[in-house]
């Protein structure tokens, strides 16, 4: 599948920060969060670390957020979310692959997490 993914925008950091506040387990944010500050980790560590626990989060929730994040998807490669729920999961994978590698996540994962940190 050869797909044009855009690049990660402002508004992207706000759809994934509604996202991760439906799971409505604002402890387990809170928890991810400490403990990535807690640890003396460089920022890039941190960030990377948190960034690993929220998509962990997300997976064991994805019965919670499943629609959220095929529209979330969707809209970065420019489908619906239906014909995103219908990927064959080899290119789910290479798209999120390409997320990854096109994109400054851990200047993504940092925004995010000062927009769900609620010290």
């Amino acid at each position: 599948m050869n797909l044009e993914i855009r690049k990660l925008k402002a508004r992207d950091i706000f759809k994934f920060s509604k996202i991760l506040k439906k799971l409505n387990d604002k402890n387990s944010l809170q928890n991810i969060i400490k403990t990535a500050n807690e640890k003396n980790l460089e920022e890039k560590d941190r960030v990377e670390l948190y960034g690993t626990e929220i998509v962990c989060l997300l997976i064991e929730n994805l019965d919670e957020v499943e629609e959220d994040i095929y529209e979330f998807l969707a809209d970065l490669v420019g489908m619906t979310p239906e014909a995103f729920s219908n990927l064959d999961l080899s290119d789910l994978i290479e798209i999120i692959r390409k997320i990854a590698q096109e994109n400054n996540l851990s200047a993504f994962f940092a925004a995010v997490s000062k927009l769900t940190d609620s010290k």
